[in-house]
């Protein structure tokens, strides 16, 4: 006689062999695991949507967002009060959000909602950023960064502009400007633009400076 693993019963006319079950249990159905409430996922939701809010293109001013607990006017005018030397909304990717108080210091859900508060908020290059990971990083550090960043900026801007009529290949473009978040083409184009250049053909970029 074989025996049935959850009710223990062995005179049983019809089991299953794949699960050593009698038919009278696979009749039950399987109780539902409680929902358990995941921290870290919570962190990881509650940021992505407050970065979505902040970089959306389809929201109003006075569209409110609660974990920032401000509008979307507030929230933009805040963060590009903070940009150092260099950084857009078109080379976002070169400098990410920010919190300075790391979320992962939060304990409970009621300090989550504090740190993720607009106050909180900055933009940092990325590199200061990966360095910081969950932790922080130090004055000296980050003002080696930004200047660091600020030289290569003015480098890039002053290569750029050279010229009345000046051309570019792709190639030259995004070696010029690859510090400052350029990754796909997209992100080529659209930075190339916000400073006057415009994409001619498949391998080239024109700008035409007014006199």
């Amino acid at each position: 006689m074989k025996e049935c693993k959850n009710c223990g019963m062995t005179e049983v006319r019809f089991w299953s062999k794949r699960h050593l079950t009698c038919i009278e249990c696979l009749k039950i159905p399987p109780k539902k695991p409680k929902p358990t409430k995941d921290f870290k996922y919570l962190v990881k939701q509650k940021r992505y949507k407050c970065n979505k809010f902040i970089f959306s293109k389809k929201i109003t001013d006075d569209s409110y967002n609660v974990e920032l607990g401000c509008t979307f006017r507030k929230i933009r005018t805040h963060i590009e009060s903070k940009f150092e030397i260099g950084m857009s909304w078109d080379n976002h990717g070169a400098w990410h959000i920010d919190h300075i108080t790391p979320l992962s210091n939060a304990n409970d859900e009621k300090q989550l909602d504090h740190l993720l508060r607009w106050q909180n908020v900055r933009p940092l290059w990325a590199e200061a950023n990966l360095r910081k990971k969950d932790g922080r990083i130090s004055n000296e550090k980050l003002i080696e960064i930004n200047k660091k960043m600020e030289y290569r900026y003015y480098q890039s801007i002053e290569k750029l502009n050279s010229g009345i009529v000046k051309t570019k290949t792709t190639r030259e473009m995004y070696e010029l400007l690859k510090d400052f978040g350029i990754v796909t083409m997209n992100d080529l184009i659209r930075y190339a633009r916000s400073i006057g250049y415009e994409k001619e053909d498949e391998d080239l970029f024109i700008k035409r400076r007014k006199i």
